[in-house]
Order: structure tokens, then sequence, then C-alpha cells
């Protein structure tokens, strides 16, 4: 979804995940994931969450607090 367009200035958005998380070791440096119940570690790109690109996008958003 498109939360960064329904944000302003003085906005909290706060990001709630109640799961399981899972690390990807590549080779110095690790990947971090955020699972649902279904996952599959094997297809991680479209089952998972990617923790670095969730914050890149949230870092755009036009808000006064970003929590996770």
């Amino acid at each position: 979804r498109n939360y960064q367009y329904k944000t302003g200035a003085d906005s909290l958005f706060i990001f709630y995940f109640a799961g399981h998380g899972y690390e990807k070791k590549e080779g110095k440096q690790n990947s971090y994931y955020i699972c649902p119940y279904n996952f599959d570690p094997q297809n991680l790109f479209t089952t998972a969450i990617n923790l670095f690109e969730l914050k890149q996008k949230t870092a755009s958003f036009n808000c006064k607090h970003v929590l996770f």
C-alpha cells in the first residue's frame, strides 16, 4: 500500500508484527526477514519481507516518527 502518501508532517507511523524472523547468511553480510506463517526459506523474495527494504521504504514517509 502507499501509506507514505497518507502521512503528514505530524504523523506517527507504527509498524507492528507478531511472528517469526529469518536470518539468511550471504557471505560476510546477513539479510534479515519478517516471515509470515507460510513463508518459504527457498523463496524469501516473494514469501517474506526484507527488513532492509522495509526500513528504506518507510524512511521516505513524510512522518514525524516511524516506529518498529
